[in-house]
């Protein structure tokens, strides 16, 4: 079975720099260090100033799998807190189709090959 055939996959990017005078929001971003079998809490994550709406598929929403792509692999399921939380660099997420259990492809990405 494919990746492909089960989930869609997203990276994650830096913030877009915000130029003077451009309206900003204060959004919270998801980064490496916030990632092991859990992702932290909502209310402790880095918050950093947007330009303009970011791209809808570098939000998280609940159930999807944020994985590391350097280093060593940690992946966690995010939960209703994390929803709206922007992707940060050097970081995946898998968006599992509704009848495949994000609990379980996290722990399959996380076990040692």
């Amino acid at each position: 079975m494919r990746l492909a055939e089960i989930a869609e996959v997203f990276s994650g990017r830096p913030a877009q720099r915000v130029e003077d005078g451009e309206p900003t929001s204060i959004v919270p971003i998801v980064a490496m260090r916030d990632v092991g079998t859990r992702i932290v809490a909502r209310a402790h994550l880095e918050t950093v100033p947007v330009g303009g709406e970011p791209d809808p598929r570098r939000r998280i929403q609940a159930g999807d799998v944020v994985v590391t792509s350097r280093g060593r692999v940690r992946a966690a399921v995010a939960h209703e807190e994390h929803a709206g939380v922007l992707l940060g660099p050097n970081l995946m997420m898998i968006r599992p189709q509704s009848d495949y259990p994000p609990a379980l492809l996290a722990a399959f990405l996380r076990h040692p090959a």
